[in-house]
């Protein structure tokens, strides 16, 4: 097999790769699209006197719709780089650290992560330790479970941005 075989190979298994994954987040959407909806219609035939409450951390991805069917929508602001290091601090109690780990640069690279993120990343990190057979977690597990969040919710968007081009073309 010549270098440029090699090549066209590898150029396959990623491009299929990424299909999959793409092929994968279009399925989440389908999903959320229909919950949704199934959520809508409940919302519209509640005729009970108790109180809803709904919460969200990617209102921007719902319906617009759902919004409409509440009296109040409350917001909350992402943490600060400040409340990102104590949040990796909390979720990473449960499990021994290296010595010396230094989260200041994974608290920057996490900016508009919110608290439910942070905590499915340090989840991912600690996996990795165990899997591993490691008994202390590493500063690099840490940031391959970010980069790997981040690369995962930028192929989401993607998916959701030709998804709702798609909507919008067929309208």
């Amino acid at each position: 097999m010549t270098g440029s075989d090699l090549i066209k190979q590898l150029f396959i298994c990623f491009s299929k790769r990424d299909n999959e994954a793409f092929e994968e987040v279009v399925r989440e959407y389908i999903e959320r699209e229909r919950v949704v909806n199934n959520f809508l219609q409940m919302l519209d035939n509640f005729r009970g006197e108790s109180i809803l409450l709904a919460a969200t951390n990617h209102q921007n991805i719902l319906d617009p719709a759902i919004w409409r069917r509440f009296d109040d929508v409350i917001y909350y602001e992402l943490p600060d780089e400040k409340a990102r290091k104590a949040l990796f601090e909390l979720y990473m109690k449960s499990i021994k650290r290296e010595s010396g780990m230094d989260l200041q640069a994974i608290s920057q690279k996490s900016e508009n992560l919110s608290p439910a993120d942070i905590k499915m990343i340090t989840q991912e990190a600690m996996k990795t330790a165990i899997i591993n057979s490691r008994n202390k977690l590493k500063l690099e597990d840490l940031e391959r479970s970010v980069d790997k969040f981040i690369r995962r919710e930028k192929v989401k968007q993607k998916a959701v941005s030709v998804s709702y081009e798609n909507d919008t073309a067929a309208a």
